[in-house]
């Protein structure tokens, strides 16, 4: 794991290498790989541990996964893995914000999130995403994150940095603010190569 990253509960303890997500994001985060049975056993131990009060440690580890799973680009370009994924960690009434959006500007529900998801992938192909740093407490998780792709129409190469703020709710992700600079997305997307 590089220096500046830090995977920490509110409480401040840095979480062990069993309470971070699946192999694909263990690998991009510098720890060892997990056989994939052991992610299965600790997909079970995830589900099971949902009850009603959710510790940091579960939180921050549910949106470690929303990238790992979701997000990424990592084998799965159609987004095949992440339908099934967003099914298990978002909830039905899922909200994204962007910067100052207000509740009218907010795009609404699991099923436009994963609408979302494929058009992304499909106008920046090749997305690695990389958890810079992350905390969580018991209903909230911010991330900085790091993302890598290429802008399908111009070829250009994409690299951005940016932050979520993510609300959660019975165990699932309900609401996702994301605060990035459109205008240097913007710069990358049609700067002359």
């Amino acid at each position: 794991m590089s220096p500046e990253t830090r995977y920490v509960s509110a409480a401040g303890k840095r979480l062990p290498p069993s309470r971070l997500p699946v192999c694909r994001a263990c690998l991009r985060i510098g720890r060892s790989h997990l056989a994939p049975e052991q992610c299965q056993d600790r997909e079970a131990q995830f589900s099971s541990t949902r009850g009603g009060s959710v510790s940091g440690e579960e939180n921050l580890e549910l949106a470690l996964r929303y990238y790992a799973e979701c997000a990424d680009d990592d084998g799965d370009p159609e987004k095949k893995r992440a339908v099934g994924a967003a099914d298990r960690l978002i909830a039905d009434d899922f909200a994204m914000y962007y910067n100052n959006a207000d509740e009218q500007d907010a795009d609404r529900g699991r099923d436009a999130h994963k609408q979302f998801l494929f058009r992304h992938t499909a106008a920046f192909p090749g997305e690695r995403w990389t958890i810079e740093a992350a905390v969580a407490d018991n209903d909230t998780v911010a991330c900085r994150w790091h993302l890598t792709c290429t802008h399908a129409e111009t070829g250009n190469a994409i690299d951005l940095r940016a932050a979520d703020f993510w609300t959660v709710r019975n165990g699932r992700l309900a609401v996702l603010h994301r605060f990035l600079d459109f205008r240097d997305l913007d710069e990358q997307r049609t700067a002359s190569r």
